[in-house]
């Protein structure tokens, strides 16, 4: 049995609401943005490396381990948890385990 490849959100850099502290996501199929971690799209791993520019160019967007962002349960992401280098810790504990 293979295993499942890891699956992405897409962070939004352009429609994060700095002002709010919500992170926006990519929602499913390019079908717009939204704060509710719930809509967001799940991408899988092999689709974002396919289309770095698009997925994880680090100006307009940033793909993040979705089981990271998840692990923070809660119905949006606060952009201080972005910054502060929360989810890269989780994800980097994700991957090393």
């Amino acid at each position: 049995m293979s295993q499942q490849q890891p699956q992405y959100l897409i962070v939004s850099l352009e429609h994060t609401q700095v002002s709010s502290g919500c992170v926006a996501f990519l929602r499913p199929d390019r079908q717009g943005v939204t704060h509710s971690i719930d809509e967001a799209g799940r991408y899988d791993e092999d689709v974002v490396n396919a289309d770095l520019g698009f997925y994880d160019d680090g100006q307009h967007c940033l793909a993040v381990l979705s089981t990271a962002v998840e692990k923070h349960v809660s119905p949006v992401v606060l952009l201080t948890e972005l910054t502060s280098g929360a989810l890269k810790r989780t994800n980097n504990e994700m991957r090393s385990a």
